[in-house]
């Protein structure tokens, strides 16, 4: 069995154990950060995809205020990740942008 010595200085030596457990906490942190922003992604991917599949057609603004209410549950969501959601699923090719008026989408089925 090996016993910490806590009374035991060095002159020439000293360690901080409390940097190393800082700096493991705040990468813990931003690795919560990430899972929390990818999950809010999928949810708002999923809000997006209901309610158009429900719809068929929607304009942006119109999509807007349907997905908003949806989420506030959870989360309050910000139209920029909105947004980047919506262009997500026309590259992922479960939407599309009507080719005369760009502010309307249609579900692809």
């Amino acid at each position: 069995m090996i016993e910490v010595d806590e009374s035991f200085k060095s002159k020439k030596v000293k360690i901080n154990l409390n940097q190393a457990v800082k700096l493991v906490e705040q990468k813990d942190a931003e690795n919560d950060g990430q899972k929390i922003e990818e999950e809010r992604n999928f949810l708002i991917q999923a809000a997006i995809v209901r309610t158009m599949k429900a719809r068929k057609q929607l304009d942006y603004n119109s999509l807007i205020e349907q997905i908003i209410p949806q989420l506030t549950s959870k989360f309050q969501p910000k139209i920029l990740m909105i947004k980047k959601c919506i262009e997500l699923l026309i590259e992922k090719e479960y939407l599309e942008r009507d080719a005369k008026d760009i502010t309307l989408y249609r579900y692809l089925p």
